[in-house]
């Protein structure tokens, strides 16, 4: 991000940031993009930013004061005088998980509540009340539709950790391995250049698909956590998909006795990741 020489160097308590705890609930990320569209009508020192260039520290207190100089509401000299003499302001926003998958988080054949996405922020929250998890599955998504979907998740929504549980539907259709891999890839380093972890969930597929397609498609995940620099989880339904009762009667869902189950294997996974986003 390019910023005029008179900004560079400033810390996180200009004069905006004395207006922080009032603008950061709910309507901030509205007014800082509309603040950025209406700054970069009047001067080119405004360029339209994403709202991971807002989300925290230094970077958030040097954008705002830019677009309050572009829009004269602010100078350099004052913004520089009270970066030196203003109190220190907490910083930290909520946490965000983004869940970018297909039926099986999507809690198919259930309420959305019951499902294991909603029983994992309900847990997390207890550590983060703040905390939102943002469910953006879809029953029968492929690799290929999350990848067309994420670009406008990660920009609305800035996650700091996204779990990515899509593939399950690429197996069953037969669809070949390598474009599996390179989505998920994709979708992992789209990810983690916009800041955020990235949790790769590997799924299983029935051996009557020959074990040639199925080594290659189990394979698939583990290439695209090494490409991407993606952690790489449990199979989710590692605890579940062996027993009959777990199962719904398509014997691909699991029930809803089997969402906290789903839930246990995850949420050391997903609790690591995000304490390692907040840390960052």
């Amino acid at each position: 991000m390019l910023l005029p020489e008179a900004l560079r160097g400033q810390t996180e308590h200009g004069s905006s940031l004395r207006l922080w705890p009032q603008i950061r609930r709910r309507g901030l990320r509205e007014l800082l993009w509309a603040l950025s569209k209406k700054a970069a009508r009047i001067l080119p020192c405004a360029p339209r930013l994403s709202w991971n260039y807002f989300k925290r520290g230094a970077v958030r207190a040097v954008a705002i004061n830019a677009y309050l100089i572009c829009l004269g509401l602010l100078s350099p000299s004052e913004s520089a005088a009270e970066s030196n003499s203003a109190e220190p302001v907490a910083t930290q926003t909520p946490p965000t998980v983004l869940v970018l998958g297909d039926s099986i988080s999507a809690a198919y054949g259930m309420a959305l509540e019951q499902g294991w996405v909603e029983l994992t922020e309900r847990r997390l929250q207890q550590e983060w009340p703040e905390l939102e998890i943002v469910n953006a599955s879809i029953s029968g998504d492929t690799s290929a539709g999350g990848l067309r979907r994420l670009p406008a998740l990660l920009k609305s929504h800035a996650p700091d950790l996204v779990v990515i549980e899509l593939g399950g539907n690429d197996g069953l259709r037969g669809y070949p391995v390598p474009e599996l891999e390179s989505n998920l890839t994709k979708m992992a380093t789209l990810a983690r250049e916009a800041g955020s972890q990235a949790l790769i969930l590997p799924m299983e597929i029935p051996p009557n698909y020959g074990p040639r397609y199925t080594s290659a498609f189990r394979n698939s995940f583990i290439n695209a956590s090494n490409a991407s620099g993606a952690a790489l989880g449990r199979f989710l339904l590692d605890d579940v998909a062996t027993d009959a009762q777990l199962m719904q009667d398509d014997g691909i869902h699991p029930t809803i006795e089997a969402q906290p189950l789903i839930a246990d294997v995850l949420e050391a996974d997903i609790r690591r990741l995000l304490q390692a986003a907040l840390d960052s």
